[in-house]
């Protein structure tokens, strides 16, 4: 059974992520008795849920922050897809998601954060919308990606990313989804796309 944001003690609204003619499935915690102020849209991982980003909407939560929960499409609450989900499918998912954090009325300010898979789309999301403040990505899928200009040349990076999509079961192969080289090249460009603190 799926926990939810109430066995943590926090009020939360059911809600939906309308992106595709998909409805994805969604919680909506309010900080702070509902006074305006910023929120956080979570992403989960790839295999994962909503329910697995509770223990940081909660760190979130009691810090002030609105936070939005969603299932990825394929995820969670979702039926199941038959091909992979792709990086880009979590980034368009989390703009959609993005969309309505915004779309409420509480909700002065977005940022994003994203796990593993989640990352990348919180990442290309960032990119995409100057609206969205701040990005939280960790991921080793991302640091490799980031990390490839510490290889010889491009054969030897290509080969470890691919071996990290090998892991995650990112296709490598399909042209119409994000396979390996793409994936690498998009999380560039998107990188390269934010704003830095420390400058880049």
């Amino acid at each position: 059974m799926q926990a939810t944001p109430a066995d943590l003690g926090m009020p939360f609204e059911d809600t939906v992520v309308p992106v595709d003619a998909l409805d994805l499935p969604a919680w909506f915690i309010p900080a702070r008795d509902g006074a305006p102020g910023p929120g956080v849209v979570l992403v989960h991982g790839w295999e994962s849920g909503r329910d697995r980003t509770l223990p940081m909407a909660h760190f979130l939560n009691a810090a002030g922050f609105h936070c939005l929960l969603f299932d990825v499409r394929g995820h969670g609450a979702n039926e199941p897809e038959l091909l992979p989900v792709s990086g880009g499918e979590f980034g368009r998912d989390t703009l959609a998601a993005v969309d309505v954090l915004l779309g409420r009325p509480e909700v002065t300010a977005a940022a994003v954060s994203g796990h593993s898979m989640g990352a990348i789309g919180a990442i290309l999301a960032g990119a995409a919308d100057p609206r969205i403040a701040a990005v939280v990505a960790p991921s080793k899928v991302v640091a490799v990606a980031l990390n490839t200009s510490l290889f010889r040349d491009d054969d030897e990076a290509r080969a470890l990313v691919e071996a990290v999509a090998a892991e995650t079961g990112l296709p490598t192969d399909d042209p119409y989804r994000f396979g390996a080289d793409r994936l690498w090249r998009d999380i560039h460009e998107a990188v390269d796309a934010l704003p830095w603190v420390d400058g880049r």
